[in-house]
């Protein structure tokens, strides 16, 4: 209960700080710098990291908090490169760089929940993000 008010008190802390001092608490927190300046978006990103760790910080934690943590390295797609990687694509003559995150990507500053709006972002059209940035082969059936 301690904990949790704690977190609480925290998390309003967040809500007072200006967008360059939560640039400053993810790289304390993540020990990486963000591109992002949307201030809610690094509220709500420092504030579930605080309520991970305290989580995880308990004498023992329950069986469902376990089984969420393995159900969540499952959900991450096995297409994709490690966290970090960046992803580069040329295309009509000019080349692209994306960010692969832990959640989501990093394109021009701005973070993308997945790779086909980065991809419609740079062509304008609706691709699939895998196809078009090479991290997959068109099928034969498909092409046919």
């Amino acid at each position: 209960m301690a904990k949790t008010k704690k977190t609480n008190a925290q998390v309003k802390e967040l809500a007072k700080m200006k967008t360059s001092e939560l640039r400053e608490k993810h790289l304390e927190v993540f020990g990486e710098e963000t591109a992002s300046r949307n201030k809610q978006y690094l509220i709500k990103k420092l504030a579930e990291a605080l309520k991970q760790k305290t989580a995880e910080s308990g004498p023992s934690r329950s069986k469902p908090a376990r089984m969420n943590k393995k159900k969540d390295a499952k959900l991450r797609d096995p297409r994709l490169p490690e966290p970090g990687t960046v992803l580069e694509k040329t295309y009509k003559g000019e080349t692209y760089r994306v960010k692969v995150l832990h959640e989501g990507f990093e394109y021009n500053g701005v973070h993308y929940r997945s790779l086909s709006k980065v991809v419609r972002e740079i062509t304008g059209q609706i691709w699939n993000g895998y196809l078009f940035m090479g991290l997959i082969q068109r099928s034969k059936k498909a092409s046919a």
